[in-house]
């Protein structure tokens, strides 16, 4: 199996180790009930049955990230996990997919930064002083991240492949009209987290472009 077939998961934001991360999730509100990680495993159940191949039979999954503190934090956590991979998984450094745009994918997932820079100072402190500002802020309306990512992604999925992101619970109808003012994307639609707070959004590239 080659390469080109492989999992894309861009911007893992990933700061700290799991044990650490679990208080802080649980006391900032921005990490949801349900995660992004949960959400691979329904995507094919969301969009329909051979979007996606079962879970294992993707032949290598690629991690993209900006920050080389959050990958060096990734690539400890795939050594301890290593025997409990079914694929290969390559990380890489740089912004969402620009590392990555010479693949093609069978599935996208990603949690790209979304907060408006006004926005900041209504943030908790364990967030607005703990996370890289690049892993949180994302132009004056919160969607330059996602709104360059969905550009991207659209040339790196393979047809009938399923792009997956979080986004801010305000701004889930946004992004879905986003993603569907682009013809080529089809099965448009916004998922909760287990708290009730539309939180992903979900996509398939079309089969065809005609």
């Amino acid at each position: 199996m080659s390469e080109a077939r492989g999992g894309v998961s861009a911007s893992l934001r990933q700061r700290v180790d799991a044990s650490q991360r679990e208080g802080a999730e649980a006391s900032t509100g921005l990490i949801p009930s349900r995660t992004i990680g949960d959400l691979v495993d329904e995507i094919a159940q969301v969009l329909g049955a051979g979007c996606v191949p079962e879970p294992g039979r993707f032949s290598r999954v690629y991690g993209a990230d900006v920050s080389l503190d959050a990958l060096a934090v990734a690539r400890r956590n795939v050594e301890r996990a290593e025997r409990l991979l079914r694929a290969p998984v390559e990380l890489v450094a740089g912004s969402l997919l620009h590392p990555l745009l010479h693949l093609r994918a069978r599935a996208i997932v990603s949690n790209p930064p979304y907060i408006a820079f006004g926005e900041a100072g209504a943030l908790p402190a364990s967030v607005r002083d703990w996370e890289p500002p690049a892993a949180l802020f994302a132009g004056h309306d919160g969607l330059a991240a996602t709104t360059a990512l969905v550009r991207q992604a659209i040339d790196v999925l393979e047809p009938g492949g399923v792009l997956a992101m979080e986004v801010d619970s305000q701004r889930a109808p946004l992004v879905a009209e986003l993603v569907a003012h682009d013809p080529r994307y089809d099965h448009v639609r916004v998922e909760r987290d287990l708290t009730g707070r539309e939180r992903f959004v979900l996509a398939r590239r079309q089969e065809t472009d005609g």
